[in-house]
């Protein structure tokens, strides 16, 4: 299991999948603070409940070398239907200012785990919620070789205004975006209609750098508005409290 970052949105259910299900090793970036600290604190303290128990593993940014992380814990043997994916870890916590302002050193998305899984001929990249700052001090990290350039982009976020930009576009390549939000009908604070998730802004520039283009027209919901799509290959996701997700995808099939 892989938590990005002590954020609730991205935890609210750890505790639900750990006793739900048989979780072997948990990857997380090691910080007990934030608004998802209650699941991240739990985890820790009851890892050595389970039988057998849970691994844990904090991921640093210093510990993560030029062509990543990867480890037994990280990517241990998982037979799928014949392929073994690979996982590496790209970027972690950072116990001390790599450089950015106060405000993005105190702010907990920059400390997202930044993960890029391959799988057969398919590679796939997630970067939680890093911002700005934390994307540009990735895209330095590994401009020396081609790890960020992946098929598959899990839009950094939530499709906010702050977690894609035109370079990390350019460094990844991507022929798919999928956007992780919640449903659009809920006005309310906290929410993605709160937030403006996905934004017109990063939608816009997703139009424009996929390099995979299908014939035919799609949505996908962008506030305030659904906007057509010509170039993407989009998918939104879009989580509900009672435990279901909804997917909306352009039409036609989609091969990963």
């Amino acid at each position: 299991m892989f938590v990005t970052h002590t954020h609730v949105d991205h935890n609210r259910g750890l505790r639900r999948v750990a006793e739900t299900f048989h979780v072997r090793n948990y990857v997380h970036n090691g910080i007990l603070t934030g608004s998802g600290r209650v699941g991240a604190r739990w985890m820790v303290d009851h890892a050595g409940d389970f039988s057998p128990a849970v691994t844990l593993t904090a991921v640093k940014s210093t510990d993560i070398g030029p062509n990543g992380l990867t480890n037994d814990r990280i990517d241990p043997p998982l037979p799928c239907a014949g392929v073994d994916p690979k996982i590496r870890v790209l970027s972690g916590s950072w116990d001390e200012n790599p450089g950015w302002n106060d405000g993005d050193f105190d702010n907990g998305n920059n400390h997202s785990l930044a993960i890029r899984v391959d799988y057969d001929r398919a590679s796939f990249l997630f970067t939680g919620d890093l911002e700005d700052g934390a994307i540009d001090t990735l895209i330095e990290r590994y401009a020396g070789n081609r790890l960020l350039d992946t098929q598959v982009y899990a839009v950094g976020h939530h499709g906010s205004y702050n977690g894609t930009t035109p370079e990390l576009l350019g460094a990844i390549t991507p022929d798919i975006a999928v956007i992780s939000m919640g449903p659009s009908t809920v006005h309310a604070q906290w929410t993605a209609w709160a937030y403006g998730h996905p934004r017109k802004s990063a939608v816009t520039m997703l139009d424009d750098a996929i390099s995979r283009h299908r014939v035919g027209a799609g949505t996908c919901s962008s506030p305030p508005a659904p906007r057509p799509l010509r170039a993407i290959r989009c998918m939104t996701l879009s989580t509900r409290p009672a435990g279901t997700a909804t997917f909306a995808s352009m039409p036609g099939p989609t091969a990963i």
